[in-house]
């Protein structure tokens, strides 16, 4: 069997764990301390808000972030049946390669609030599929199920895969992907 396999990068993952540390450490900061006489721009309530939220999504992401440090499976893995990714929070199993029925890059802009501009974000590859709802039914996290019919309202598709956990680049990730797409697609 001729299979790709790429690793996990764990100096992408503790990066992004310091990360998720910082902002917990923000959002745990506004909490307690909401509201500056010298800063009235925003209330003490959004300031609130904004700090929950930061505890609670950051938080979610170092479980998940932990999770992959510790985990001993391969990060990405492209043979003749499909793709295996298990790079991100979301791992679908073995996604073959008839139910791909297209591929898309993306660089999702992401509002920057009250600023009225967009940053961009990491680019993904988005595995289009005629069934998506195969792919949304597998997850049993009601969370996680979620964030697949969000993906899949967006992006086309609920299948993503992104480098920033991998140890490769994105155009490198880009090119082995397409090329095995087209090596195994029947």
């Amino acid at each position: 069997m001729n299979e790709i396999r790429i690793t996990l990068s764990k100096t992408k993952l503790v990066l992004m764990l310091i990360g998720c540390i910082a902002f917990i450490f923000g959002g745990v900061y506004m909490i307690i301390e909401p509201y500056k006489p010298d800063n009235n721009r925003y209330s003490e309530d959004f300031l609130l808000f904004i700090g929950l939220a930061s505890v609670i999504f950051f938080g979610l992401g170092l479980f998940f972030i932990l999770k992959k440090i510790f985990s001993t499976k391969i990060g990405l893995i492209i043979n003749e049946l499909g793709i295996i990714d298990n790079s991100n929070a979301i791992s679908l199993g073995l996604i073959e390669w008839n139910d791909i029925s297209g591929i898309s890059i993306i660089q999702p802009q992401v509002p920057v609030f009250n600023v009225g501009t967009t940053v961009s974000t990491k680019k993904m590859i988005i595995l289009k599929t005629d069934h998506p709802e195969k792919f949304i039914e597998r997850l049993r996290n009601p969370i996680l199920k979620e964030t697949l019919i969000y993906n899949n309202k967006i992006y086309g598709s609920p299948l993503t895969i992104i480098s920033s956990g991998l140890n490769i680049k994105f155009s490198e990730l880009e090119n082995i992907v397409k090329e095995q797409m087209h090596t195994w697609q029947k």
